[in-house]
């Protein structure tokens, strides 16, 4: 159920596991750096994922004309830390969490209640319209957009350029990025230019697919994802060597999609009783009542049967994708674990997350 003194040894155990090359204090302090004096399950998640109520904000994320941005000194370490191994949706949503706490308003009041939809969960909506994976915020490109159509700017805007070859990542060239720019600030648009706004470009290497997706697409359908992957295995010899490395199968990738559509389906009922401030069971969409005390739940973890599964997301809503509906999933769970501190809520979240990021180790553009 979340002993932190243990999840602290695994942590550092799994450290140790990574870097065998660092000294072993230096794995337990930076597992003291990140959760602190953390005493449960439940603060350790919270400040994990950055939804602490802190005044600092952490993972390098701000706000910039009302969206989401990863400035531009933590862009590298966002993409090397957070998104080769983890889902952002989690985050995004501790994020908006976050500010809605640092303005004063209660976790009661930033988030809605059954089809009420709350103004912070429509903010979250608009973060996760076509992807999870926000943009960069870096002032100098703004400031070159501006300094482009100012008089006299021109010096200011070689010393810029300078600045920015400073920067150890490479830059694209695309001239259809330059067209892209020629149609936004063309010849007939240059006073309008001058206000500078960058078109926020986002490019898929080799066509692939947002992890989080693919993750949201195989819950709500693991035979068709399970089944494509048994054909791929039987006609492909690397596909089958890549599980092996993994230690895992199909059908035990199809218990974890049940075991997970299920644990999500759960939080979804027990965040309407820690709404209803009840402790009696709470009816459930597969006709259940009694299915959270612990020996209900683990039954069906165990054996992941039963047919509880949905064809789309739990907490779907009309004109809402999977994508936002998980995002809108993961503000009402921390909202709900803020403002409840529920111990069974915070061990069934640690739950899903574990699935989902072990899932995540499919993807051929992991670590390991």
């Amino acid at each position: 159920r979340g002993d932190p003194q243990k999840l602290r040894e695994a942590l550092a155990l799994s450290l140790r596991n990574e870097t065998p090359s660092i000294p072993d204090h230096q794995h337990r302090q930076r597992v003291a750096q990140a959760f602190g004096d953390a005493s449960s399950l439940r603060d350790m998640l919270l400040r994990a994922l950055g939804a602490g109520g802190a005044q600092e904000r952490v993972h390098g994320l701000s706000l910039r004309q009302g969206r989401i941005y990863v400035d531009a000194p933590a862009f590298e370490d966002w993409q090397r830390e957070v998104c080769a191994w983890q889902s952002p949706v989690p985050l995004l949503a501790a994020f908006r969490l976050s500010e809605g706490l640092r303005q004063g308003r209660f976790s009661s009041d930033i988030t809605g209640q059954g089809t009420r939809i709350s103004p912070v969960e429509q903010q979250l909506k608009e973060d996760l319209r076509a992807t999870c994976l926000p943009g960069m915020n870096d002032p100098r490109l703004n400031d070159l957009l501006q300094l482009e159509y100012s008089p006299n700017g021109r010096k200011v805007k070689q010393q810029l350029k300078e600045d920015l070859r400073a920067t150890r990542l490479p830059s694209m060239k695309d001239p259809r990025l330059a067209d892209l720019l020629q149609q936004e600030y063309g010849p007939n648009d240059r006073q309008s230019a001058r206000g500078g706004r960058l078109v926020d470009a986002h490019v898929h290497i080799n066509g692939s697919t947002e992890a989080t997706v693919v993750w949201l697409h195989a819950l709500a359908h693991p035979a068709l994802f399970c089944g494509k992957m048994q054909k791929e295995t039987k006609n492909n010899a690397k596909v089958s060597f890549f599980l092996q490395q993994l230690h895992t199968s199909e059908q035990e990738i199809f218990k974890d999609l049940r075991r997970a559509a299920y644990l999500r389906q759960t939080i979804c009922c027990l965040l309407r009783r820690c709404r209803q401030g009840s402790n009696t069971g709470t009816a459930c969409p597969d006709g259940t009542t009694d299915v959270l005390s612990w020996t209900a739940i683990a039954a069906r973890l165990r054996y992941a049967e039963g047919d509880g599964l949905f064809s789309s997301h739990p907490l779907r809503r009309r004109g809402w994708t999977d994508l936002q509906s998980e995002g809108l999933f993961w503000l009402r769970a921390l909202a709900t674990l803020w403002q409840t501190s529920c111990p069974e809520l915070a061990a069934l979240l640690h739950f899903y997350l574990l699935l989902m990021h072990q899932f995540f180790r499919l993807l051929v553009q992991h670590h390991d």
